[in-house]
């Protein structure tokens, strides 16, 4: 039984080593579950009433597929496993979000307000993500030696990246690119090969 599984049979007896497991698991939610803000929380509660469904409903545990002879997931399976996705992207979330600032801090860095900072999120000349009702802005887009104290170029790959959110800029941005020879476009636009970022950008913003 998956470590996500929304059903226990009463009367097994389970091992205190697998209770440990649920009740780090259990931690880890509802330490997640407290960062969230409105979208998110409604987003996980849409998933986890999905999982309940399914396992409720689960009448093809063992099934063969017709086709390929080979086993197919129960429900239940199929419903842990998207859960434990959507826990995959909780983690990512705030590991992308560790190395970042906060509005004062970048008005302090930049030599303006608060207000201006967040206003230039507003304009796309800086990047910030909305966590807890916050915005945090990824520290590796400053620059002291580019327009206006960012990387130079990256208003203008964030504006090709539209109309995708800031999160999925900012994972385009720090991720491995297979059309840029699987270099972080961040990294590739601090090289000075803004077309070829551009490009990339562009191609990104299409994808659904």
């Amino acid at each position: 039984m998956s470590r996500f599984s929304a059903q226990v049979e009463a009367e097994e007896a389970v091992p205190r080593r697998e209770l440990e497991r649920v009740e780090k698991d259990l931690n880890l939610f509802l330490a997640m579950y407290q960062r969230l803000v409105r979208h998110e929380v409604a987003r996980l509660r849409n998933v986890l009433v999905h999982a309940v469904e399914e396992v409720d409903g689960d009448a093809d545990r063992g099934a063969i597929h017709p086709a390929t002879g080979e086993r197919i997931g129960s429900r239940e399976e199929h419903a842990a496993a998207e859960l434990g996705s959507l826990f995959d992207l909780f983690v990512a979330r705030r590991h992308l979000l560790e190395d970042t600032l906060t509005a004062p801090q970048v008005g302090d860095i930049l030599g303006i307000s608060r207000q201006a900072a967040t206003g230039r999120v507003e304009t796309g000349s800086l990047l910030a993500v909305l966590d807890r009702g916050a915005y945090r802005f990824p520290r590796w887009q400053f620059d002291p030696r580019g327009p206006d104290g960012v990387v130079p170029g990256l208003p203008d790959v964030l504006e090709a990246l539209e109309p995708q959110p800031a999160f999925s800029k900012l994972v385009f941005l720090t991720r491995p690119n297979r059309t840029l020879d699987e270099r972080e476009p961040i990294e590739v636009l601090r090289r000075g090969e803004r077309e070829r970022v551009l490009a990339a950008a562009h191609a990104a913003a299409q994808l659904p």
